[in-house]
């Protein structure tokens, strides 16, 4: 079979004369190659562009897009990993990771395409980004919430201000709800939440603790949203909410998940931030697409827990039936999902913090021994509410055969 030399030797004056162009023009000329199906030449002019230097974000999204249509799902992902730790940022990223996810798992495409949107600064990717997402919300199986944030707040006011901060910069505005329960604070909080529009503020005339005030804001919430329980100090990292939803919908047994944090059992990393600086620095080498996105778990830490709307309704720490976060001590905070045969889930890709916990001279709280043993109690108990799912889910099995 012969080699067709001028054939080859066209596709290289084609790939150097758009090296010679300027950038803007030579991007556009090989995302329409990559759209054409022409995916040799596009590789050629982006190797030649790679040898005159040309490097960024930009390229980046261009060897995605040529991977994803080439079937090299996880090359792509590999790219986008790469190009979000340097611009965590970067709209079309997103749009390229959605690519990916197409046709694996339609919803996690569709919470890549609507993080696109959280970025996205020109009108007619705007408009595209809405069209794709609206299609995608008529497909069977479609099962993406909005969120409700459920914060129990006493006094902590700048903590307070940063945890809100934080969320508004994570959800796209008109997507998500706020529901702040104040435990009569003293230091001037409750004036500050009655001024925020986006916050729904019940005040409590005396302080009852986060359990009960944990329940009266689960009551006050939309109950067809997603949960997400989050203490007043903690702050959401860049795309740390993002990768929480992608593990929540990874899969329908998946009900609850939770961030890695710098203090929290059996979701630290070591070494711990010390700052907060530190601690952004170290999230975007966390809030990544990864090959393990998320692990099984026993129990969350409950200062971060992002609940889907389904298994909070059939078992949620709110319901005298099952678990109720009531019986759980302080330092847990956590729902065990168990009961309703749903998985509980750590995000390996999504990091957050306790702001208290990254102070300078602050230093990290230190367990009690009443703390521990408390701690260890609960895992004794949550072991045998695990066994007592599987036996139910073996006797309805046998019940249905």
């Amino acid at each position: 079979m012969g080699i067709d030399r001028e054939g080859i030797e066209k596709d290289e004056e084609e790939s150097l004369s758009l090296v010679i162009k300027g950038e803007g023009r030579m991007v556009e000329e090989i995302a329409k190659m990559i759209a054409e199906g022409r995916g040799r030449e596009a590789a050629q002019a982006i190797t030649r562009a790679k040898q005159e230097g040309k490097a960024g974000s930009d390229w980046i999204v261009l060897e995605a897009e040529l991977a994803v249509t080439e079937g090299r799902i996880e090359e792509a992902r590999r790219l986008l990993a790469a190009g979000l730790e340097q611009d965590p940022e970067h709209s079309e990223f997103f749009v390229v990771l959605g690519e990916t996810y197409s046709f694996e798992n339609s919803n996690l495409a569709y919470l890549c395409f609507e993080q696109a949107l959280l970025y996205c600064q020109k009108e007619e990717d705007e408009e595209m980004i809405c069209a794709v997402m609206e299609e995608m919300r008529k497909r069977c199986g479609f099962r993406v919430r909005e969120t409700s944030f459920l914060i129990v707040s006493y006094n902590d006011r700048e903590l307070m201000k940063e945890c809100v901060s934080a969320i508004r910069k994570s959800v796209r505005r008109g997507t998500y709800e706020i529901v702040v329960v104040d435990n009569r604070s003293t230091d001037g909080v409750q004036k500050w939440l009655r001024d925020q529009l986006d916050i729904r503020l019940i005040e409590n005339g005396r302080n009852v603790g986060y359990p009960t005030g944990m329940n009266i804001a689960y009551r006050a919430c939309r109950k067809e949203n997603d949960i997400f329980m989050l203490n007043n100090d903690a702050v959401l990292t860049p795309n740390a909410y993002f990768w929480l939803r992608m593990a929540l919908y990874a899969g329908r047994e998946v009900g609850a998940v939770g961030p890695m944090s710098n203090e929290a059992s059996g979701q630290t990393i070591s070494p711990a931030p010390a700052t907060m600086e530190e601690t952004f620095l170290l999230a975007k080498g966390i809030n990544l697409p990864s090959e393990n996105p998320c692990e099984e778990a026993l129990s969350l830490t409950g200062f971060a827990v992002l609940i889907g709307a389904e298994a909070a309704k059939k078992v949620s720490p709110w319901k005298k039936t099952s678990w109720t976060i009531d019986i759980l001590p302080p330092t847990l905070r956590t729902m065990t999902s168990a009961c309703a045969f749903y998985m509980q889930a750590i995000a390996i890709e999504s990091y957050t913090t306790p702001s208290s916990t990254t102070r300078e001279g602050t230093g990290f709280r230190r367990k009690t021994k009443r703390h521990i043993r408390e701690e260890a109690l609960f895992r004794r108990k949550a072991k045998g509410c695990t066994r007592g799912a599987a036996k139910l889910m073996s006797k309805e099995k046998r019940r249905k055969t």
